[in-house]
């Protein structure tokens, strides 16, 4: 153990596993230890650097507006916070509305607090879901190994298999609240859903008088090369839940409400100290705007393909998941581990979310080069396991 691991074991709370590597700065894709050593960031700090690091669009907006102010707190109102509200109004075509917050499991909270307030009645998620640690973010978690040892949890809410029509019939429309979903299940390993058991979940929702709340921590802004993938597949939820990657890596979180639920929260309702802090909120404009302005929501969609032809071919691959730059790695044995130690040794960050499933998300800024690069890289740590 280095010196670094050795101080951090002694600091911090014991929830994490004590990291290896120590990561000191960042430019583009790549980022670089604190020996010098160089490495292609395809984690992008779990799908949160958007943008990669010190992109000149992000370092911009945090001078501009530290020179101004970074809290007001919502007593008062602030531009950066109005303005970037205004934009994602722009990302829909639909009406919404919007309230900040500092991450996905807050989002998740208040949206949870949302679609209880339109109608009283159980919670359905799904299992394998994952929607954020604190307690009913957790409770919406799918995920029994997540969940043990903090019971009792959040009441009412149950769960759905993923990809199974069977559970559909067995609940009448008094009973339901709300429907709570990711798009791609990314904690759970990158699981796609397939479009018939979406556009059932739908139908679901809507003859249960339910609210249908899509969870886009992971697979909004960009990373499935569209800002809400749930919109692309003609979900129209009454409730999209943004975080990660919104703010290129400044903490943020986002509830966009569509509907009647739109003037639901009342003041008093529901809070925040930090959220829509006018510095997050400048430097999430920011993002937007660049996207825009980079077409990363193609380049997004074109590298990720990219990506998947490069690799599916190998002997030691089963399947690759996902959308755009979100990306599960399934392989036939369980030596993701091995493979991902061997590709950072050959300068690759990859993250081995279980034994047999590697997750990619690289920065949305990533290029032709760098997506062959890092097949390259993963093809040869394949072999070697």
């Amino acid at each position: 153990m280095n010196d670094v691991s050795q101080r951090w074991s002694k600091a911090f709370l014991g929830n994490y596993a004590t990291p290896q590597l120590d990561l000191v700065a960042g430019r583009g894709s790549l980022v670089f230890d604190a020996n010098k050593q160089k490495y292609l960031d395809f984690v992008s700090g779990i799908a949160v650097s958007s943008l990669g690091h010190s992109h000149p669009a992000i370092l911009r907006a945090i001078k501009k507006q530290s020179k101004k102010i970074l809290h007001t707190s919502n007593l008062y109102s602030n531009e950066p916070s109005l303005q970037l509200a205004e934009k994602i109004q722009t990302l829909s075509s639909r009406k919404c509305k919007i309230f900040f917050c500092n991450s996905g499991a807050e989002a998740n909270e208040a949206a949870l607090k949302i679609t209880r307030l339109r109608k009283a009645g159980i919670t359905l998620s799904l299992n394998n879901s994952f929607h954020g640690r604190t307690l009913g973010a957790l409770s919406l978690t799918g995920q029994p190994s997540k969940q043990a040892g903090f019971e009792p949890l959040v009441p009412n809410i149950n769960f759905l298999a993923p990809n199974s029509f069977d559970e559909f019939v067995t609940f009448s429309e008094s009973e339901i609240s709300s429907v709570f979903f990711e798009p791609i299940q990314g904690e759970g390993g990158v699981v796609d859903l397939s479009p018939g058991f979406l556009a059932a979940l739908k139908s679901f929702a809507v003859n249960k008088n339910a609210a249908l709340v899509a969870d886009e921590v992971q697979t909004g802004m960009g990373r499935t090369g569209h800002w809400f993938l749930s919109e692309a597949l003609g979900l129209n939820p009454e409730v999209i839940v943004l975080a990660k990657g919104l703010a290129g890596g400044l903490p943020i979180g986002a509830v966009v409400v569509f509907d009647e639920l739109i003037d639901i929260f009342t003041p008093g309702s529901h809070g925040t100290t930090f959220g829509g802090n006018p510095l997050s909120c400048a430097v999430a404009l920011a993002v937007i705007e660049t996207i825009e302005k980079e077409n990363l929501l193609e380049n997004s969609k074109l590298r990720g393909e990219q990506f998947v032809r490069n690799l599916l071919g190998h002997l030691e691959i089963q399947k690759i998941t996902g959308s755009g730059l979100l990306r599960g790695i399934y392989l036939n044995r369980p030596i993701a581990k091995q493979v991902v130690a061997a590709a950072q040794n050959a300068g690759l960050l990859l993250n081995a979310i279980s034994d047999s499933v590697i997750r990619v998300a690289p920065p949305l800024i990533v290029d032709r080069y760098e997506i062959d690069k890092a097949s390259e890289i993963i093809s040869e740590s394949l072999d070697a396991a």
